[in-house]
């Protein structure tokens, strides 16, 4: 019985992190815990780690993903972790870092150990799968990450149904592509498509639709509005903030998307103002010489040259 009741409140856990209640998430995951007491699967530890990397305490979310044990970051052959979901997690803190070769390597384990759509783990198999596309897409590898987020897009449809999450999750990365590849009217249309059905399964307020005003500012300034790129990101970063009880991982990595797109629109004033917010949090979550960190500071630089 008491694998029934751990496993209950683990679900409304996932339910709970899905939807950004992540203090109700976090008491759930208290409640497995004293439920289970020692938890031979880990289960509690899984969500506790997906937990803090949704909530941008990506340090805290590297550290119980590995389960204790050490690991380098870089050799995939001599990370032991077995478990499809702190695989994910450990993929999504790389891409985080701008790891993107060894994430790519981490994800392709977890996406093999989830098996396929339709295992056990099939929602860890598309998270897997669009989170490859997320990092060759990084690597400049745009065809490789049209490849795998269109299988992917096309077995969580079939799985799940076209307006599912995990289906509007890729819908959002092919908007990116096709963004890279400057099909800019396939790009709208993907990237509005998972606006809009975000929109309408978590209201206005939800970290994942202030994600997509992000990228939707990113196809303004392909399209050289940069008036409307601006007023995009701006209410996407405003979407953040109100969310963001502390600052954190996610809320500086969203920072640094604005301060990116508003250094080129000529707003050199607001883009240091959120390089120097952005950057310290950063240092703290993905360590100081994370790639992602080492470009944002000579973006800094090469700003304060102007």
């Amino acid at each position: 019985m008491w694998v029934t009741g751990q496993f209950r409140f683990l679900w409304e856990a996932d339910f709970n992190i899905e939807l950004a209640r992540f203090g109700r998430a976090a008491s759930l995951i208290g409640e497995a815990k004293r439920v289970t007491g020692r938890d031979p699967e880990d289960a509690t530890d899984r969500r506790l780690a997906r937990l803090y990397c949704s909530t941008g305490r990506f340090a805290e979310a590297w550290n119980v993903a590995l389960e204790g044990r050490q690991w380098d970051g870089r050799d995939v052959l001599k990370l032991k972790v077995s478990s499809p979901m702190l695989l994910q997690t450990l993929g999504e803190v790389l891409l985080a870092r701008g790891e993107f070769a060894t994430a790519v390597a981490v994800l392709e384990k977890a996406r093999a150990k989830a098996k396929n759509v339709s295992a056990e783990y099939g929602f860890e198999w598309v998270r897997a799968q669009n989170g490859i596309a997320i990092a060759n897409l990084g690597l400049g590898s745009v065809q490789a990450a049209s490849e795998v987020a269109t299988l992917a897009l096309s077995e969580a449809e079939r799985e799940w149904g076209p307006a599912s999450i995990p289906a509007m999750d890729v819908a959002d990365t092919i908007g990116l592509i096709r963004l890279s590849q400057s099909r800019l009217d396939e790009a709208e249309a993907s990237l509005s498509r998972s606006r809009k059905r975000r929109e309408e399964m978590y209201g206005p307020d939800h970290p994942k639709v202030g994600e997509s005003y992000r990228h939707a500012a990113l196809l303004s300034a392909a399209r050289k509005d940069t008036a409307g790129a601006v007023l995009m990101m701006s209410h996407g970063l405003d979407i953040e903030r109100a969310l963001a009880m502390e600052p954190h991982g996610r809320w500086a990595l969203a920072l640094l998307s604005g301060a990116e797109l508003f250094g080129r629109a000529g707003r050199v004033e607001d883009a240091a103002r959120l390089y120097e917010v952005a950057i310290p949090v950063l240092e703290r979550e993905l360590g100081q010489a994370a790639p992602r960190l080492v470009n944002a500071r000579e973006r800094q630089s090469a700003l304060a040259r102007k």
